[in-house]
């Protein structure tokens, strides 16, 4: 029996919810591509004239 305590009360469940939403991912993830620096700089170099995205990904990176 789980147990959630709230602020005024506390919940006491047969089951975990967090059991039966599973789990988020997968076992095995795909491999990621990941940029170097030298290739970020050269991608940055083109949003030189679109500000909000060259703030974002400056940002992200």
């Amino acid at each position: 029996m789980a147990r959630i305590p709230r602020k005024d009360k506390i919940i006491e469940l047969q089951e975990n919810p967090c059991h039966k939403a599973g789990s988020i991912g997968k076992k095995h993830a795909e491999e990621m591509d990941i940029w170097t620096p030298e290739e970020f700089k050269l991608f940055i170099e083109t949003l030189k004239d679109h500000p909000a995205a060259y703030a974002g990904f400056n940002i992200l990176f």
